[in-house]
């Protein structure tokens, strides 16, 4: 599940850069509205993965990514660092909700339960 995690990071990068490449200029846009877009879109897919496939491994990747992107961009783009943060924040929250509301199944609840030996 993490490398699903991964190939979301991966594919939003090379989208990015493939357009880049393009000399695409944003449509009007500038090229930190555009970061901050994509950043809030990756979001969206990581809550799709965890609410449809029940894949929070996969969203804890996007949250390492967008933390470092935060880093990164912190002395030059102060705005996709708080935006990057703000996704973060609200993928921790729907990560803790959802395994919370599914703690019933995970593998650690069903050994002490003794359904697996």
């Amino acid at each position: 599940v993490f490398y699903v995690g991964w190939m979301m990071v991966a594919t939003v990068a090379c989208i990015s850069a493939w357009l880049v490449s393009l000399g695409w200029s944003g449509g009007g846009l500038s090229q930190p509205a555009w970061t901050m877009i994509m950043i809030a879109v990756a979001g969206l897919i990581y809550i799709y993965l965890v609410q449809k496939r029940n894949f929070r491994e996969a969203a804890l990747v996007g949250i390492w990514a967008f933390i470092a992107i935060a880093v990164r961009q912190w002395e030059d783009h102060r705005n996709i660092a708080f935006t990057a943060i703000a996704v973060s924040v609200i993928l921790f929250v729907v990560v803790a909700i959802h395994g919370n509301k599914h703690s019933y199944y995970a593998p650690y609840a069903k050994i002490k339960r003794g359904e697996w030996k």
